[in-house]
């Protein structure tokens, strides 16, 4: 969505001037059963960004599937951000995420690890979510959520 905000004409200046904000992304989607234990799915965005004077625009592809061990175990693997920055010479932040759900009668138990590319570290998270019927709450923990090392 794009907005309009001011901003200073000058850092010692009292004036401001109005600017044109926002960010917009078109997703496409796909999902299909292969078999009773494989499932494939991908989508495609359009991402633009407009912030003052500097734009950005980029095309993004993510794949996964998931292979159902048994009824209540199942695994599943995605590659995400595949793809091109238009405006500038960077690359999007491409990514591998690999888990594992456990199924109980009211609990589910996941794991989780994502690996990034970009910036070569692996995060860690796991969690569970128990049914309530309409109402499920959630909980988890992530090991190294917080990223430091962004240098090239």
């Amino acid at each position: 969505m794009l907005t309009q905000i001011e901003k200073r004409i000058e850092e010692t200046d009292d004036e401001y001037e109005p600017v044109i904000v926002g960010d917009l992304q078109l997703n496409f989607g796909f999902g299909r059963k292969l078999n009773e234990k494989i499932l494939f799915g991908s989508s495609l965005s359009c991402m633009l960004e407009f912030l003052h004077s500097t734009n950005a625009a980029g095309l993004s592809l993510t794949v996964g599937g998931i292979y159902k061990i048994e009824e209540s175990l199942q695994c599943g693997i995605s590659i995400q951000n595949i793809g091109i920055n238009f405006s500038e010479n960077e690359n999007l932040p491409l990514s591998i995420r690999a888990g594992v759900a456990k199924e109980f009668k009211k609990v589910v138990l996941v794991s989780d690890m994502f690996y990034s590319i970009l910036d070569g570290t692996v995060n860690l998270s796991i969690g569970g979510e128990y049914n309530f019927g309409i109402f499920l709450p959630r909980v988890g923990y992530k090991y190294r959520f917080t990223n430091t090392n962004l240098e090239p």
